[in-house]
């Protein structure tokens, strides 16, 4: 069956498989981003950075392999990257411990290190953000009364954690803040779902106008679009479950307080027929109290 998005549309880097495809396949792209989320040298990343799972990356429109989270290594350091296209306690739950597995030792074997030397981060891309308005929240081990690292005390290579607001990226990229910069372009084309804004925000740039193009190529599988259009699903789907839920609630809530009120008017020898015009409880209901 032949899955159509609206005319113009795209699907975002947001969408898992996109992000996953996207990175894999764009090694200068995700090596700048890197590079600026984590005070690295660019060339340092290129030359050093190793994909971990590869082998289940989808870098071809016809391709339609399993894509596990994102793992890469930069030498001694291993980045965990995860897209959030939303927040729920299961996603936290998955990616609080997908870091521990790593942490734990889920690294390749064979290496010609000690895997104790690792330094171990996780980089979480979010559309929807939870935190102070900033383009990036950093989490760390850090002593309550002196902010100095645990690190700093210990031997201890403590995992950090990084949240990149996507969301703000792309209103500083159309309100045109002064701070714009490659950067913020760069995230901003993450969050892009039409051809429009991936041409306009790429513009110029070589690295980002080829992300553009992989972005737009990859749109047109099915595979790829199948699988956003089901995150779109799911997604509706929860917030509808959501709301079903707040909306039983609500309603017990209101019953239990139409109950209480005609229990406490019994008590003071209301009239019965007061009480129901009241309450909207049946007599039989009252009458039962």
């Amino acid at each position: 069956m032949k899955i159509n998005l609206k005319e113009g549309e795209v699907v975002p880097v947001t969408s898992d498989r996109m992000f996953k495809a996207i990175l894999m396949d764009s090694k200068e792209y995700l090596a700048d981003i890197l590079s600026n989320i984590l005070d690295i040298d660019k060339n340092y990343i290129l030359d050093n950075l190793v994909f971990k799972n590869t082998e289940q990356g989808i870098l071809g429109v016809s391709e339609k392999r399993k894509v596990t989270d994102l793992i890469v290594d930069i030498n001694k350091l291993t980045i965990n990257l995860e897209m959030n296209a939303s927040y729920s306690k299961a996603s936290v739950r998955k990616n609080n411990a997908y870091l521990s597995r790593i942490m734990a030792g889920a690294t390749e074997s064979g290496k010609d290190y000690d895997k104790s030397d690792i330094v171990v981060v996780q980089i979480n891309f979010d559309k929807v953000w939870k935190f102070e308005d900033e383009l990036i929240t950093i989490f760390e081990m850090r002593n309550k009364s002196t902010c100095r690292k645990r690190s700093s005390y210990i031997d201890s290579n403590d995992p950090v954690i990084y949240h990149v607001n996507l969301s703000k990226a792309y209103k500083m990229y159309y309100n045109k803040d002064r701070k714009l910069n490659t950067f913020i372009k760069e995230l901003a084309l993450m969050i892009a779902n039409n051809k429009e804004d991936l041409n306009k925000i790429s513009k110029g740039d070589k690295v980002m106008e080829g992300v553009a193009n992989k972005i737009t190529s990859l749109s047109m599988d099915d595979y790829i679009k199948g699988y956003y259009i089901k995150e779109e699903q799911d997604e509706w789907m929860r917030n509808v479950d959501i709301a079903d839920a707040r909306k039983t609630g609500f309603d017990e809530g209101i019953n239990q307080n139409k109950i209480e009120t005609a229990k406490k008017m019994k008590e003071e020898n209301i009239p019965l027929d007061i009480i129901v015009k009241i309450t909207s409880l049946t007599k039989e209901e009252i009458e039962k109290l």
